[in-house]
């Protein structure tokens, strides 16, 4: 079950906007972003502490998805108002996104699973009532057609909102022994913030449970076991470059030891703060086995920001919970933008005549964080190595082609180096055109020429050209020079012409087939498998040249019939090209080819180089 929306019951203060809108929309991780006292931590604690019967819930889509085995008992539900005791308008609230407290949810659902029982059952008859007629329609379906996958699939949703589980890892958090050995970070976060709450209702994750918690792991059953282990492994990953991680309850003192690798294990507490901070985290939403919804303060603490991101991506990609967090980091901002389950909400405070009172809004890719936040444009840095590309369709391609080789690689210490290079932070990529190449110099030293000098405008390039760049004089030969190990010359006209035979013929027939009449006129599409012949790769000619050529046409020249190149005998529409062929590489199969793997060695020994 995935919470889409949530809202405590008494939240005095607060106001979402739009205004229309009384809750706080979820994904899987909610990031709450606004300056020091913005009021973003009492809300979360709010939240966290809400009473379970009290809080707020939308989970229209769980409701739909088990609504959609009603069949036509649905479509009765969805034109009634009431039938006997069961109130078809608040059902259909609830699956419509509204947000309901957990009683109401779990009453509305009790109140469906009762009807559903009545109506299945021979010996129940009803005299009278709120639309017995709909009952009866319903009781006509029902045992026609049990409905036990629907009762068995809302009695599911019941029992996940039910027992929903809150954890909170408060700011103050850590694993060096404080005091006598009792847990004093819990103790202050308890009297600070939930003096009034019963403690056995409090789940809060300090990091000082944790030889318990791996105690309880290692002591428990098989899988118990090899959750710890799993654990280890990704931990290992993830966070410590491949390297064998063990962690070890260490018998008679109550605190865990690490073993990293060949080296000696240590106390846990003698790790790095950055790392300890990941460990509290990770651990505890790892070994959670019940979805579960973690309110985190400002994971970003200790952390540098590569490890940040590294841990955000730990808990989207390696379990199934929800995180709503606190944070000041912009850091995490830009996986709003490649993450669709990434939410960031501002929290603002306003200075009213009746008070002080915060406002809550959805701002996902919205720049004036950035300012709530204090990053200037003179704070942040550029990505630590750029890739100079001839234009889009060679960014497109690309960012296939090397996700592709990544998948290839055997070698899994190498893999998992090269995985962690992340665009835009390791690595950018600039775009120039053909044309405007030679106004760029690359000599680092050479501030004589009127050419612009490229390292004064991004971090050290790697550039890739075209092959039909030698027609055009000494210009490969300079470029060779100035940038010697940091220049790519591709083998053939284009990038174009690295793809595989397959891909281009594949995407070739599907936009053939699109074509209209007057285009294809007089054409034989079966004539296209004729291209499956060319060595495209090695070809100082176009794919659209030899598209045009399986036709039996010119393939280039302005007067000459063309049908999928242009002038020149390049591609025509490259972009539309680009996304079909794109399109094919998802579907089907094919290989590197030896020329992709070189291009993509090149490119992350570069990266590699200027990321150590």
């Amino acid at each position: 079950m995935k919470l889409e929306k949530i809202w405590p019951g008494n939240l005095p203060g607060y106001c979402n906007i739009p205004s229309g809108e009384q809750w706080i929309r979820l994904e899987k991780l909610n990031l709450f972003i606004g300056p020091n006292n913005s009021g973003k931590s009492r809300l979360l604690r709010f939240l966290f502490s809400a009473p379970q019967n009290k809080m707020q819930l939308g989970v229209g889509e769980a409701f739909q998805e088990a609504s959609g085995k009603l069949g036509n008992i649905f479509d009765i539900i969805k034109s009634g108002s009431r039938i006997l005791d069961f109130d078809c308008h608040e059902f259909m609230a609830i699956y419509n996104g509204d947000c309901k407290d957990s009683g109401a949810l779990v009453g509305s659902i009790d109140s469906l699973l009762k009807l559903l029982s009545d109506a299945s059952n021979h010996n129940m008859h009803v005299m009278g009532g709120h639309n017995s007629h709909l009952f009866n329609d319903i009781r006509h379906h029902a045992q026609a057609r049990y409905p036990g996958s629907a009762m068995e699939a809302f009695s599911s949703l019941r029992n996940q909102v039910n027992a929903l589980k809150k954890h909170y890892i408060p700011i103050l958090r850590g694993m060096r022994p404080l005091g006598d050995g009792t847990d004093l970070f819990y103790e202050r976060t308890v009297k600070d913030y939930f003096p009034l709450a019963k403690e056995s209702e409090l789940e809060i994750i300090t990091g000082f449970d944790l030889y318990k918690l791996l105690a309880q792991f290692l002591l428990g059953q098989p899988s118990e076991r090899e959750r710890v282990r799993s654990y280890e492994k990704i931990l290992g990953d993830e966070f410590f470059g491949g390297a064998e991680v063990t962690l070890i309850p260490q018998y008679g003192k109550d605190t865990v030891a690490v073993k990293i690798g060949d080296d000696e294990q240590f106390s846990i507490y003698d790790l790095g703060d950055g790392l300890q901070q990941v460990i509290i985290i990770t651990s505890a939403a790892y070994l959670e086995r019940e979805r579960s919804i973690f309110f985190v303060e400002e994971p970003e603490s200790c952390l540098h920001p590569g490890l940040l991101r590294k841990l955000a991506l730990f808990l989207l990609n390696h379990t199934g919970h929800q995180y709503i967090a606190t944070t000041h980091s912009n850091h995490l901002l830009d996986l709003a933008e490649s993450h669709k389950d990434v939410l960031i909400h501002r929290v603002t405070k306003k200075n009213t005549s009746d008070g002080n009172s915060f406002n809550i809004q959805e701002c996902t890719k919205d720049r004036e964080i950035l300012a709530d936040l204090g990053v200037r444009a003179s704070s942040i840095y550029l990505a630590n190595s750029t890739i100079w590309i001839e234009g889009i369709t060679d960014r497109l391609y690309l960012k296939v082609i090397m996700r592709k080789y990544l998948d290839s690689i055997s070698d899994g210490s190498r893999k998992i180096m090269l995985e962690g290079f992340l665009e835009n932070y390791h690595y950018a990529f600039v775009e120039y055109q053909g044309g405007t190449l030679g106004h760029w110099g690359f000599d680092d030293d050479d501030d004589t020429t009127e050419r612009l000098n490229a390292s004064r405008l991004c971090s050290d390039a790697f550039l890739i050209a075209d092959g039909d760049i030698l027609s055009k004089s000494q210009r490969a030969k300079n470029l060779a020079e100035e940038l010697k190990d940091r220049f790519h010359l591709l083998p053939g006209k284009e990038i174009e012409n690295l793809l595989p035979i397959s891909v281009v013929f594949e995407a070739a027939k599907r936009i053939f087939e699109r074509k209209k009449s007057n285009t294809t006129a007089g054409l034989n599409i079966d004539d296209l498998s004729k291209i499956l012949t060319v060595n495209l790769a090695k070809s100082s000619h176009g794919i659209g040249y030899h598209l045009d050529k399986a036709f039996g046409l010119k393939g280039k020249g302005k007067l000459e019939r063309r049908v999928f190149a242009d002038e020149s005998g390049t591609i025509k529409d490259k972009v539309k090209f680009c996304k079909q062929a794109i399109e094919v590489m998802a579907e089907i199969e094919w290989e590197l080819t030896s020329d992709m793997v070189s291009l993509c060695e090149n490119i992350y020994s570069h990266v590699a180089l200027k990321n150590q």
